[in-house]
């Protein structure tokens, strides 16, 4: 049985379109200890989702359709009395395979962990900035 290139390309287009469509939760915790707030400013190349104070134990949460180009980032400039950084916490060529509906983020004291959705831990992604300590922009 031969499968004609139509019918591939029509698959792989309907494919794309779904993912493309699925909802997406993105959502930052504050796991750094009890007294310690973690301040984020979250952003797309379309929107700026503002500045945010989390206590300790507390987070911010926000859901979006990734665009059909694939193209679609959000990041957030994000900072506590030990350190501060950028940091990319969706984007969808990276992260359409890893997380389907829960793209879920905590900050703890050594950095960021990603959840991984297959098996339900937290990996660790990436330190904080001890540079500059704090900082938003």
């Amino acid at each position: 049985m031969k499968i004609s290139n139509a019918y591939v390309f029509m698959y792989a287009l309907v494919l794309v379109l779904w993912l493309s469509e699925a909802e997406r939760h993105v959502r930052v915790a504050n796991d750094l200890g009890q007294g310690l707030n973690l301040t984020i400013h979250c952003r797309s190349h379309n929107d700026d989702l503002g500045l945010k104070e989390l206590p300790y134990g507390f987070y911010f949460e926000w859901a979006f359709n990734s665009n059909i180009w694939g193209s679609t980032v959000f990041y957030c400039d994000m900072g506590w009395q030990q350190g501060s950084g950028h940091y990319d916490v969706f984007v969808a060529r990276r992260d359409n395979s890893r997380c389907h509906y829960r793209c879920w983020w905590v900050a703890r004291q050594d950095g960021l962990y990603a959840l991984d959705e297959q098996h339900n831990v937290y990996n660790f992604w990436f330190p904080w900035n001890k540079t500059a300590p704090g900082v938003l922009l």
